[in-house]
């Protein structure tokens, strides 16, 4: 009688083991290759747009520091400069003094400043008084300006035929 009980349990088990086992069937090789293809594909595709969305993105932002040139030319007139403790608005008006450089000052930037610099350019020591000062100072061209550092609102136009939502 004990092996009337046993003989069905066993065939379970064998069964159940049968059904883990995988097939040893050869696998076609052009399968894989065909896979490794198109996901070489889509990767290479997905590079390629987002350099295309970084350039579109980074032509869109304006530009974050003042454009200055980066290296004076030959002809900047260089200079020394020594200010103790004098008002900021009054020193910038006096820096661009007998220059090419115009400065319009905002009648809210409050502060005093020292320095003693030598051999200087006017925008040298336009972006070293904005850096130290925490102030918003812009350069266009010859023209300076220097506004206190405080919230601001912009509008930019945008053009988004040229970008995509994800």
């Amino acid at each position: 009688m004990r092996t009337a009980r046993t003989a069905p349990l066993g065939l379970l088990m064998l069964i159940a083991v049968a059904g883990c086992a995988t097939s040893t069937t050869p696998r076609d090789p052009t399968t894989y290759d065909k896979i490794n293809t198109e996901m070489k594909a889509a990767t290479e595709n997905r590079v390629v747009r987002e350099q295309q969305q970084r350039s579109v993105v980074q032509s869109l932002l304006p530009p974050i520091a003042p454009e200055l040139p980066a290296q004076p030319t030959e002809t900047e007139q260089r200079f020394e400069v020594v200010v103790t403790n004098a008002p900021v608005s009054e020193m910038l008006n006096a820096l661009v003094t007998g220059t090419k450089y115009s400065m319009i000052v905002h009648p809210d930037v409050k502060g005093a400043v020292t320095l003693s610099l030598k051999n200087v350019t006017v925008p040298e020591v336009f972006r070293s008084v904005c850096e130290i000062r925490g102030l918003d100072c812009r350069a266009e061209g010859y023209r300076l300006s220097v506004l206190p550092a405080t919230l601001q609102t912009r509008m930019f136009k945008v053009d988004y035929l040229n970008s995509e939502r994800r």
